[in-house]
């Protein structure tokens, strides 16, 4: 098997750690875990300034069907985590965006969906 990125996927990868990389200056000090996120008002803000940060690129979405507002591929969805993960970036909604949203797109009517 070859597991080479495609030159796209490699593109793609850059974008992810660069955006985690800025978002990662402006962690609040003591941030360390993802559920940090908790810890207090100062950490709370931060998630949602990554998340909307994400949202204005359209990677909350990544690996949904492009009718329901996804916006890339099972690929970029594993890049997009492994950047976030080496930076320790958090913005991303497991339970609803990661969770719920697909179990919804799988299981429900057209009209939940």
């Amino acid at each position: 098997m070859d597991f080479t990125l495609t030159e796209q996927e490699k593109a793609h990868r850059e974008e992810y750690f660069e955006v985690c990389k800025e978002l990662e200056k402006k962690k609040p000090a003591g941030f360390i875990g993802i559920e940090a996120v908790f810890e207090n008002d100062e950490c709370w803000e931060f998630h949602l300034h990554c998340t909307k940060e994400f949202a204005k690129r359209g990677w909350l979405a990544l690996a949904w069907p492009p009718e329901y507002g996804g916006s890339g591929t099972m690929m970029d969805k594993v890049l997009f985590a492994e950047a976030r993960g080496y930076h320790g970036i958090p913005g991303v909604d497991i339970f609803g965006v990661q969770m719920l949203a697909p179990t919804l797109l799988l299981a429900a009517s057209e009209e939940i969906k």
